[in-house]
């Protein structure tokens, strides 16, 4: 008996510890299993984001580049456009593909994506072979351009609101939500396509150009910095990479802080960011910004900088960055741009970045055109009410530089550039010019 006491004795605590045993080990699965299915859930919510901004970000580059279509003349350029839409569209179509959207919507939107894409891809094969686009292709390319610019603005107003995504039932879109009716709205209204056939940086390469010469030590490298901005210098460090740079910081009498970097090959001013807040929160108007450039323009010259005229301007709250670019002969380099940044209130230099000039700025000798004006004139009146028009030198793809005749006009009342090669007259670029609120972009 005395033994069978004792197992008894020993068997109730035994049982206990492993009842123990067994609920820890359960709560720790049932913990486990709630922070492996939390980590599903955000990945999940994760690629859900990605998805729709690949949806939307896909819909707006397809807009842009349907809108360059209407002012090109050039048969190469527009097979390029249009295989650029064909691509962009079937990445549209995986980005929806992925999206846990009601089928009402994602079914009308995956059948516009693919119409369109295929319709893009028939025309450029057609152009390919020597067809000349007709102008109810034009018109239906437009009423595509129109459909995907409203998607784009439906699609993105619900990126910006946010989705709390319905991971149970795979549902983001609630039947009674008046931005699906307009996203289906939307989708209703695109042209019925009928064709033959079944339902694509330049500066971190180079080497610098500007920035080559003898090495500075960082006292030189202040000094430089000090003649654009006076104040008391701090030594930030070097940076590497394409331009080797030493890093400061600038603290003025009256408060005013600026992060500064200057070559240390040549000595050239690299940028200057401003890191306190502008002295307004005014916004630029349209008045405003041929002072600005003018400001800008002095600025430059003023420390040694070429002619330079405005390329385009972008404005902030309390800030104007104006792009200036140098002159030589009256053609416009367009690689050697340098931005200046403005504070609308005081109507001071705050700011400047002068990378691509310091890579790219040379003593060139310029091309000679060797294909006419007048003919390159003609070309884009076809397509655009021109507006203005200049001489310029653009970077290429292939790390090289051509001259161009640089056409500015309207076409719907949108404003596009249209580049045209000064030796060869190819269609070498097509720039849509935007204003918007915080500024003149151009894509």
């Amino acid at each position: 008996m005395e033994k069978q006491s004792t197992w008894k004795r020993w068997l109730w605590p035994a049982a206990c510890i492993a009842l123990a045993a067994a609920l820890i080990g359960s709560i720790f699965w049932a913990v486990s299993a709630k922070a492996e299915r939390d980590q599903r859930t955000v990945q999940l919510q994760n690629v859900y984001e990605r998805s729709l901004d690949e949806v939307s970000g896909n819909l707006s580059n397809i807009a842009t580049t349907l809108a360059k279509m209407r002012v090109s003349t050039s048969p190469s350029q527009q097979a390029l456009l249009l295989g650029s839409v064909w691509r962009l569209a079937g990445q549209a179509q995986d980005a929806v593909s992925a999206l846990p959207i009601t089928s009402d919507i994602s079914g009308p939107m995956l059948q516009f994506v693919n119409e369109l894409g295929d319709y893009c891809y028939m025309l450029s094969k057609d152009v390919e072979r020597g067809a000349t686009i007709t102008q109810e292709q034009y018109d239906t390319l437009y009423q595509l351009e129109q459909r995907s610019q409203e998607l784009f603005t439906q699609v993105d107003a619900r990126r910006m609101e946010g989705i709390a995504w319905n991971l149970d039932e795979q549902d983001a879109y609630p039947a009674d939500d008046a931005q699906e009716s307009q996203i289906a709205k939307s989708l209703e209204q695109y042209p019925r396509l009928i064709y033959d056939g079944p339902f694509s940086e330049r500066a971190e390469t180079i080497e610098p150009r500007g920035a080559n010469g003898a090495e500075v030590s960082y006292e030189q490298a202040v000094a430089v910095a000090q003649q654009y901005f006076p104040g008391t210098y701090t030594d930030t460090g070097e940076v590497g990479g394409q331009v080797p740079v030493y890093s400061m910081q600038c603290k003025q009498e009256d408060g005013k802080e600026y992060a500064i970097t200057v070559t240390k090959k040549s000595g050239w001013m690299h940028a200057v960011v401003p890191l306190n807040e502008p002295s307004t929160d005014e916004r630029a108007n349209e008045g405003m910004v041929p002072e600005m450039e003018q400001i800008a323009k002095d600025y430059l010259e003023s420390h040694g900088y070429p002619e330079m005229t405005s390329a385009y301007a972008q404005y902030y709250n309390g800030v104007m960055v104006i792009n200036m670019a140098p002159l030589k002969e009256a053609v416009i380099l367009y690689p050697d741009l340098v931005k200046v940044w403005v504070d609308i209130g005081t109507k001071q230099v705050i700011g400047m970045d002068a990378h691509n000039y310091v890579v790219n700025h040379t003593d060139r000798t310029l091309p000679n055109s060797t294909y006419s004006f007048d003919l390159a004139y003609e070309r884009v009146a076809q397509r655009m009410e021109i507006t203005d028009y200049h001489i310029v030198l653009i970077p290429t793809e292939d790390l090289k530089e051509q001259l161009c005749y640089e056409f500015v006009g309207t076409n719907r009342e949108q404003t596009f550039v249209v580049q045209i090669n000064a030796q060869t007259g190819v269609e070498e670029d097509i720039l849509q010019i935007i204003d918007a609120e915080n500024g003149t972009f151009t894509y």
